[in-house]
């Protein structure tokens, strides 16, 4: 008896495993600067490691479309100063971000006792 029943939890696993994978994959593939925050929080919050980095990517990528966002002010302000202190953070000149400054005017981030907008 106690086989067949750590046999069906272990195939259930598997499963739900195989079934979690699948909505990342979807996920991953329809990302846009509308829902990628979204995304992003949802994949840290259940642990969804390669989910999240796709999403690192895709902001990475189009900053300045997702900084125009709704969600964007829904990030957090560790995952904003990892983003703007990226190398790989997509903006050809400071005037760019200037949008970002002013949508971000009546914010403060405080990351390590450094204001990110100073």
């Amino acid at each position: 008896m106690f086989i067949n029943v750590h046999y069906y939890y272990v195939l259930a696993v598997v499963q739900v495993e195989s079934v979690a994978r699948a909505c990342c994959d979807f996920m991953a593939s329809h990302l846009h600067p509308s829902n990628c925050v979204g995304i992003r929080n949802f994949a840290e919050l259940h642990g969804h490691r390669e989910l999240m980095s796709s999403a690192d990517d895709f902001i990475l990528d189009n900053f300045l479309a997702v900084s125009a966002s709704e969600e964007f002010h829904e990030m957090s302000a560790n995952n904003l100063s990892m983003i703007v202190a990226s190398s790989y953070l997509n903006v050809r000149s400071e005037v760019q971000y200037t949008p970002l400054i002013h949508s971000l005017s009546h914010s403060f981030y405080y990351v390590s006792d450094t204001c990110l907008l100073c």
